[in-house]
Protein backbone atom coordinates (compact mmCIF):
# COMPACT_ATOMS: atom_id res chain seq x y z
CA UNK A 1 0.00 0.00 0.00
CA UNK A 2 2.93 2.32 0.66
CA UNK A 3 4.18 1.83 -2.88
CA UNK A 4 0.94 2.83 -4.66
CA UNK A 5 -0.68 5.09 -2.06
CA UNK A 6 -3.93 6.72 -3.18
CA UNK A 7 -3.62 5.18 -6.65
CA UNK A 8 -4.33 1.71 -5.22
CA UNK A 9 -7.98 1.07 -6.14
CA UNK A 10 -10.12 -1.90 -7.20
CA UNK A 11 -13.75 -2.09 -8.19
CA UNK A 12 -13.93 -5.86 -7.74
CA UNK A 13 -11.85 -7.96 -5.37
CA UNK A 14 -11.88 -11.75 -5.61
CA UNK A 15 -10.50 -13.51 -2.55
CA UNK A 16 -10.03 -17.04 -1.37
CA UNK A 17 -9.60 -18.16 2.21
CA UNK A 18 -6.06 -18.41 3.58
CA UNK A 19 -5.03 -21.41 5.68
CA UNK A 20 -4.66 -19.14 8.70
CA UNK A 21 -6.26 -15.83 9.56
CA UNK A 22 -8.66 -13.89 7.36
CA UNK A 23 -8.23 -12.35 3.92
CA UNK A 24 -8.33 -8.63 3.18
CA UNK A 25 -7.32 -6.67 6.25
CA UNK A 26 -9.41 -3.57 7.02
CA UNK A 27 -6.59 -1.21 6.01
CA UNK A 28 -6.41 -2.77 2.55
CA UNK A 29 -10.19 -2.60 2.13
CA UNK A 30 -10.17 1.05 3.12
CA UNK A 31 -7.37 1.79 0.65
CA UNK A 32 -8.83 0.02 -2.37
CA UNK A 33 -12.50 0.82 -1.62
CA UNK A 34 -14.04 -1.98 -3.71
CA UNK A 35 -17.65 -1.93 -4.88
CA UNK A 36 -17.85 -5.74 -4.84
CA UNK A 37 -15.98 -8.46 -2.94
CA UNK A 38 -16.34 -12.00 -4.28
CA UNK A 39 -15.41 -14.62 -1.69
CA UNK A 40 -14.40 -17.89 -3.34
CA UNK A 41 -15.53 -20.43 -0.76
CA UNK A 42 -17.36 -23.76 -0.71
CA UNK A 43 -19.60 -25.82 1.54
CA UNK A 44 -17.15 -28.73 1.83
CA UNK A 45 -14.69 -29.13 3.32
CA UNK A 46 -15.68 -26.96 6.25
CA UNK A 47 -12.25 -25.30 6.20
CA UNK A 48 -13.17 -23.78 2.82
CA UNK A 49 -16.34 -22.14 4.16
CA UNK A 50 -16.32 -18.40 4.88
CA UNK A 51 -17.61 -17.86 8.40
CA UNK A 52 -20.34 -15.33 9.22
CA UNK A 53 -17.99 -12.98 11.16
CA UNK A 54 -15.72 -12.70 8.10
CA UNK A 55 -18.62 -11.97 5.75
CA UNK A 56 -19.99 -9.39 8.21
CA UNK A 57 -16.59 -7.68 8.53
CA UNK A 58 -16.23 -7.51 4.75
CA UNK A 59 -19.77 -6.11 4.42
CA UNK A 60 -18.88 -3.30 6.85
CA UNK A 61 -16.49 -2.02 4.17
CA UNK A 62 -19.61 -0.86 2.26
CA UNK A 63 -18.84 -3.29 -0.56
CA UNK A 64 -21.37 -5.84 -1.76
CA UNK A 65 -20.10 -9.23 -0.60
CA UNK A 66 -20.89 -12.26 -2.75
CA UNK A 67 -20.02 -15.83 -1.77
CA UNK A 68 -19.47 -18.50 -4.39
CA UNK A 69 -20.73 -21.00 -1.81
CA UNK A 70 -24.08 -19.21 -1.84
CA UNK A 71 -24.16 -18.36 -5.56
CA UNK A 72 -22.22 -21.20 -7.15
CA UNK A 73 -20.74 -18.88 -9.76
CA UNK A 74 -20.58 -15.13 -10.11
CA UNK A 75 -20.49 -13.13 -13.33
CA UNK A 76 -19.17 -9.57 -13.33
CA UNK A 77 -20.13 -7.58 -16.42
CA UNK A 78 -18.48 -4.27 -17.29
CA UNK A 79 -19.76 -1.86 -19.93
CA UNK A 80 -17.86 0.71 -21.95
CA UNK A 81 -19.83 3.39 -20.09
CA UNK A 82 -18.25 2.36 -16.80
CA UNK A 83 -21.22 0.44 -15.38
CA UNK A 84 -20.81 -2.85 -13.58
CA UNK A 85 -23.33 -5.55 -12.78
CA UNK A 86 -22.85 -8.70 -10.73
CA UNK A 87 -25.05 -11.75 -11.27
CA UNK A 88 -25.11 -14.96 -9.27
CA UNK A 89 -25.71 -18.34 -10.88
CA UNK A 90 -28.26 -19.38 -8.26
CA UNK A 91 -30.11 -16.06 -8.21
CA UNK A 92 -29.64 -14.59 -11.71
CA UNK A 93 -32.55 -12.16 -11.42
CA UNK A 94 -31.45 -10.79 -8.07
CA UNK A 95 -28.85 -8.35 -9.42
CA UNK A 96 -26.60 -9.05 -6.46
CA UNK A 97 -24.70 -5.80 -6.59
CA UNK A 98 -27.07 -3.90 -8.81
CA UNK A 99 -25.12 -1.49 -10.93
CA UNK A 100 -22.14 0.45 -9.73
CA UNK A 101 -19.95 3.12 -11.25
CA UNK A 102 -16.37 2.00 -11.61
CA UNK A 103 -13.63 3.71 -9.58
CA UNK A 104 -11.36 4.13 -12.60
CA UNK A 105 -12.06 4.98 -16.20
CA UNK A 106 -11.14 1.49 -17.38
CA UNK A 107 -12.14 -0.28 -14.19
CA UNK A 108 -9.96 -2.47 -12.04
CA UNK A 109 -9.97 -6.05 -10.92
CA UNK A 110 -7.93 -7.26 -7.98
CA UNK A 111 -7.52 -10.80 -6.74
CA UNK A 112 -6.05 -12.14 -3.54
CA UNK A 113 -4.85 -15.66 -2.75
Amino acid sequence: MQRYGPELRADVVVTGLPNTGEPLCDALLEAINPAVIVVADSEYPASERARAPLLERLARSRARVVSTRAEGAVTVTLTQQGEMSVTGFRSPGAGLAGHARLNGAAGALATTP
